[in-house]
């Protein structure tokens, strides 16, 4: 069997289904919920909402949350998964730090992320980025998984942005694929 060190560079992604459990992932997602209601402080762009609205509702008003680890310890603590950090150890190696945490939402109607590279914006000195991505909800084509190009990891450059003008992405640019043969 490969290992997941073998699996990533192959492909340049990973997935490791139940690293986190259905309590985990429930209070994960109650933890969003009350972000998101101002119970955890205040954040700009937050809406005051009604108690009686259901959690469902409250968080189809907004799109994300960058670095909810300072105000949720039920995310700071996420970080530190075992099974996340076990995963990613044995990716990147020992020295692993966090660079930010984002909380996205993706309600519908709601924009999504346009191709890029994490790397884009968050550079680097030995383009050692990693992203871990949690789907606290079943993620499906039909309602919004994240995509990947297999593979495009392996140049380690990082690609040029052009323009989109795609509506349904929230950035006005994209990567420019046509070079990888997948467009």
């Amino acid at each position: 069997m490969s290992t997941w060190r073998e699996l990533y560079n192959e492909s340049g992604y990973l997935v490791v289904p139940d690293v986190f459990s259905p309590t985990e992932l429930k209070e994960l997602k109650e933890e969003a919920v009350s972000i998101f209601r101002g119970q955890r402080g205040p954040i700009d762009g937050l809406l005051s909402v009604d108690p009686r609205i259901p959690d469902v509702e409250v968080l189809r008003q907004y799109l994300a949350v960058h670095f909810p680890h300072k105000i949720s310890a039920v995310i700071a603590r996420t970080l530190s998964h075992s099974g996340v950090l076990e995963v990613l150890m044995s990716i990147i190696g020992p020295n692993i730090k966090c660079m930010q945490s984002m909380l996205f939402v993706k309600g519908p109607g709601k924009p999504g992320q346009s191709w890029h590279q994490d790397e884009y914006y968050i550079p680097t000195r030995d383009r050692s980025l990693g992203a871990a991505w949690i789907a606290i909800d079943d993620a499906t084509v039909e309602n919004g998984c994240l995509w990947i190009v297999p593979g495009s990891h392996q140049s380690g450059v990082v690609m040029r942005r052009v323009p989109g003008g795609n509506p349904e992405f929230a950035e006005a640019d994209t990567l420019e694929l046509t070079s990888l043969g997948t467009v």
